[in-house]
């Protein structure tokens, strides 16, 4: 027989395409469980602001509190729970606020300003921590059990990083619809570096807001697939979604409201007609339920199921401070974080081109992530408080931040395509200076 002639060069290209298909295979992965090492390794070497040597400061004292007044005491009446003894190493009193004098006037209950949601999301933790005490110090360990020792605040606050891999995995997912594998990887990488995301992951994990961006973003997830194939048990998931995303902020409740909207008119516009009534009403059951707590909250500690705790002048509605919340040195979103502008830059860019390919779904999509964040950006601009308190840029904002994934994404492929070399230098500096931003914060 012949000798048949091997076409070596070709042989080789084939080889190196199987190995780098099989390397990105390996790869993507590998990006979060190395992403996942890094910030549990920052979680437990530093501190929360100041690395102050414990996890649960500030407002999330008060947020924590429902957790602790609910599995103890098995109510909402705070009154104890303010007067719990701080341990020495504590730069603040439990109740720094003076919560415990301002009360009810109806109910005489000490006020909690803050939300329930982010205590149901840390329960998960506090039970498997509870769990993990018990039994080692059944067998001869020495653990302190009192919630607000170092072992309960470093276990229950370490689900900020577990919301946070949890968040980007996700919203990995939702850019790779649009985006190469790589791109989707960039874009998410910026997002945690060149923001305060990472600042509020691991400095100040008792704050709101992983929880808030979290909630949001499977919120996002489970509406696209319940937009492509209406299964009871997505939407069942969906409503549990949007209910805790407003039980973490009340004012989400404008977010859920419009995307609940957008969804019906996707369906009906895309001929595919609305989901079947079983499923409709489990929907709308679910997340009257799911919200219930709140109504029942404010009557519990105010006696009225639907008040403004923080008082009337606390919002004004007809004077919003949107300029100051952008751009003000006062924690201004994008002045404290320029990558979020060039985000909204690409975003709009990325709208335009959605709308252009007349694919109305996907254009009723991002049209509602672009008003949400309006809303978003209109409530936080009418709050007395527009610039945050002792915040490290806008962080009430931070659950608009899928919208800045898709327009960083949207830019960082042009970028790339065009001048490989500068995108990646682009990508460091933004990291680089994430980074330091968020030391100088951390470092007054």
């Amino acid at each position: 027989m012949p000798e048949v002639k091997r076409n070596r060069p070709a042989e080789m290209l084939a080889l190196f395409r199987r190995l780098a298909t099989k390397l990105r295979a390996w790869a993507l992965p590998s990006y979060f469980v190395i992403l996942a090492a890094f910030l549990s390794l920052c979680y437990f070497v530093f501190g929360t602001y100041g690395l102050w040597p414990y996890r649960i400061e500030s407002d999330g004292k008060y947020y924590y509190q429902y957790l602790v007044s609910g599995y103890y005491d098995r109510d909402f009446d705070f009154t104890n729970n303010y007067q719990a003894p701080r341990y020495e190493w504590m730069h603040l009193a439990i109740d720094h606020y003076n919560f415990l004098e301002q009360r009810g006037p109806v109910t005489g209950r000490p006020t909690n300003l803050f939300t329930i949601g982010p205590a149901i999301l840390w329960l998960p933790f506090f039970l498997l921590g509870q769990l993990v005490a018990v039994s080692l110090n059944a067998v001869g360990a020495h653990i302190d059990i009192n919630p607000w020792g170092l072992f309960f605040q470093y276990t229950v606050m370490y689900s900020a990083v577990v919301y946070t891999l949890l968040t980007l995995y996700l919203l990995f997912h939702l850019l790779r619809s649009h985006f190469a594998d790589r791109i989707a990887v960039y874009a998410t990488w910026v997002l945690l570096f060149a923001t305060n995301l990472f600042y509020y992951t691991i400095f100040e994990p008792s704050m709101s807001h992983v929880y808030d961006l979290c909630t949001y973003v499977v919120f996002l997830f489970l509406y696209l697939i319940g937009l492509r194939s209406p299964r009871l048990n997505i939407y069942f998931g969906l409503a549990l979604a949007g209910a805790l995303h407003v039980l973490v902020r009340t004012q989400n409740m404008a977010t859920i409201v419009l995307f609940s909207i957008a969804l019906v008119v996707s369906r009906l516009l895309s001929h595919q007609g609305l989901p079947s009534a079983r499923i409709v009403a489990t929907y709308g059951v679910t997340l009257l339920l799911g919200l219930l707590p709140i109504p029942l909250l404010n009557e519990y500690l105010y006696g009225h199921p639907f008040v403004i705790p923080q008082g009337t002048d606390f919002l004004h509605w007809s004077d919003p401070r949107i300029l100051e919340v952008l751009f003000s040195g006062r924690n201004g979103l994008f002045s404290h974080h320029p990558a979020l502008l060039l985000g909204l830059i690409g975003f709009v860019l990325f709208l335009y081109w959605i709308i252009k390919t007349r694919d109305r779904t996907q254009a009723i999509f991002f049209c509602a992530m672009f008003a949400a964040f309006m809303f978003q950006l209109y409530i936080n601009s009418s709050v007395a408080d527009w610039w945050g308190g002792n915040s490290f840029g806008q962080r009430r904002l931070i659950s608009s931040f899928p919208l800045f994934a898709f327009g960083l994404a949207f830019l960082i492929q042009r970028l790339h395509a065009s001048h490989p070399r500068l995108n990646a230098w682009a990508i460091v500096v933004s990291t680089v200076t994430g980074l330091y931003l968020t030391y100088i914060h951390v470092f007054p």
